[in-house]
């Protein structure tokens, strides 16, 4: 886990890259209750549609206090046309994102652009961690600078915490999921929850260079960053390239999900990522707005 001081650099070089951008909107609207589409413009209709509980950066205006004064529940009135776009920024917290520090250091630092990106475009965001559960480290519209509670100590698979989670997300929100998807869940059940009633689902694929070319040969012991475990193993071409091989058919199985599900994926090797934290993969992809 990078330490303290790394963590904040992180989340400052992040906040600056996102400094000049904002997030767009995704452009495929959602089809909601009888069929009516969803706009692409926040308020305007009179048709209401359901309710769904207060979230801290929601507008005041649209709280129900009649509801709150018979059930002492604080909730906001939702409109057919209302789109009030939502980020889910969810950031792998395995031990695995933090075994090569600047894979950790580079994930916090995209997840900070993009939510300075979100605040510029005048979208609330939450932040989440899977853990034991899906577990929200921030939420609101506060700088990342100020988050806390980030910790890259969970020595596990984060799918299913993350597909059980995925129903306490915002509905129609923007979920991006940033990770180096090395764990050995399929990702269709995890892909299918996050796509569940949300507006757009983007995956940031961050791996370090060692996890696409691990270079020692001869007679090592491998263990496991996650559980622990270790196995000596006799290392060479050939089982390198079964490796690769390996990381290629994952990453396929990938690829296809996302088709699947109608998501983006943009992949970057931490060691690779410039100043400008992909923003230009980002723009490419419809996500980012320089």
């Amino acid at each position: 886990m990078p330490d303290a001081m790394n963590v904040l650099q992180a989340l400052l070089d992040g906040e600056r890259a996102g400094a000049g951008r904002m997030l767009v909107p995704p452009r495929r609207a959602k089809m909601v209750a009888g069929g009516v589409r969803e706009g692409r413009r926040a308020g305007g209709s009179l048709e209401f549609r359901d309710y769904r509980d207060y979230e801290p950066g929601d507008d005041l205006r649209h709280l129900d206090w009649g509801l709150f004064a018979r059930s002492d529940r604080l909730a906001v009135k939702r409109f057919n046309e209302e789109v009030s776009p939502y980020v889910d920024l969810i950031l792998d917290g395995s031990k695995s994102m933090a075994f090569e520090p600047c894979k950790g250091e580079v994930a916090l630092s995209l997840a900070a652009m993009l939510a300075t990106a979100a605040r510029n475009a005048g979208f609330p965001y939450a932040v989440w961690m899977p853990r034991e559960r899906l577990t929200r480290v921030a939420q609101g519209i506060e700088k990342p600078s100020l988050w806390t509670g980030l910790d890259f100590g969970f020595a596990g698979d984060p799918a299913p915490p993350l597909a059980r989670g995925a129903s306490t997300l915002r509905p129609f929100s923007i979920r991006i999921f940033i990770s180096d998807l090395l764990w050995p869940s399929e990702p269709n059940h995890l892909l299918h929850s996050l796509a569940a009633n949300a507006s757009a689902v983007i995956v940031v694929e961050l791996v370090s260079a060692a996890d696409e070319n691990p270079e020692p040969f001869g007679d090592i012991r491998l263990v496991d960053v996650e559980s622990g475990e270790e196995q000596d193993v006799i290392v060479n071409g050939a089982n390198a390239a079964a490796f690769r091989g390996a990381l290629l058919r994952h990453r396929q199985s990938w690829d296809e999900a996302v088709r699947e599900c109608h998501a983006t994926i943009v992949r970057a090797v931490a060691e690779e990522v410039g100043e400008d934290l992909l923003a230009a993969e980002l723009a490419k992809a419809g996500i980012l707005q320089c």
